[in-house]
């Protein structure tokens, strides 16, 4: 998918993992997108290579803060209107148009809600405590935590709807609650494993993103190593990047 790229316009960003592909554009008001010729683009080369584009796999989502709303022109690919959305999943994540993760929460809740049932049934059956505990481990927290250094930053009330979900499997198992690491702290951790990979691998997408601190005339005893990016609303410092440099910079 490499060659894809170079008739790209410039204004639009291609994001590729797998055979998944996903474009994006700062939309400035007034100014005409190229988010179309983007479109016809990817729809030229899929043809080139004997396949083609799938009109309703494709979704339109404009995501944007404002108390305004901003509705540029619809998209269309061979010939169809392409669908735009409030929220579609990326990769297994839950994206929505005010980057709010109430959305992939519910979503995460109601994967996780027949596994609770799979548990009381294995302890029903008289599993030993050791065996529900690998079942949790394995087949529930990596549910309740996929992704999470992407939504990790979430507000109190969210962040408490999924260790509610870790209580109930204490109590099911019937070990206490303190035994296990809660899973903000889990959370953390793995952003904190994220963002390492990320300085450490000039290639990623990310690491652009990282400016070392400006040196200091004191003598701090943690002095920062990167500098925090400007936020202006906690929506932005609650994203990957400052929620993430922030951790790093006080460990």
């Amino acid at each position: 998918m490499n060659s894809l790229d170079k008739g790209i316009p410039i204004s639009v960003a291609p994001v590729k993992y797998a055979d998944d592909l996903t474009n994006t554009e700062l939309f400035m008001g007034s100014l005409p997108g190229q988010m179309q010729l983007a479109i016809n683009e990817v729809d030229s080369w899929a043809k080139s290579y004997s396949m083609a584009a799938n009109v309703k796999k494709t979704k339109d989502m404009v995501i944007s803060c404002r108390k305004e709303a901003v509705n540029p022109p619809p998209l269309t690919l061979n010939g169809e209107r392409v669908e735009r959305v409030r929220k579609f999943k990326l990769l297994g994540v839950i994206v929505s148009d005010d980057l709010s993760w109430g959305p992939h929460i519910d979503y995460i809740l109601s994967k996780v809600r027949p596994r609770l049932h799979y548990l009381r049934l294995s302890k029903r059956a008289g599993l030993p405590a050791d065996v529900l505990l690998d079942i949790y481990m394995a087949f529930i927290r990596p549910v309740l935590e996929y992704g999470s250094p992407v939504w990790g930053g979430l507000p109190r009330g969210l962040a408490e709807e999924l260790e509610k979900v870790q209580r109930s499997c204490c109590r099911i198992i019937s070990i206490p609650y303190e035994q296990l690491p809660t899973l903000e702290s889990r959370r953390r951790e793995a952003t904190t494993r994220e963002l390492r990979r990320v300085v450490a691998d000039p290639t990623h997408p990310c690491h652009q993103f990282l400016q070392p601190a400006t040196e200091c005339q004191y003598q701090l005893r943690r002095a920062p190593r990167f500098k925090l990016p400007l936020s202006r609303s906690n929506r932005h410092s609650q994203s990957f990047i400052p929620r993430a440099l922030a951790m790093l910079n006080h460990n």
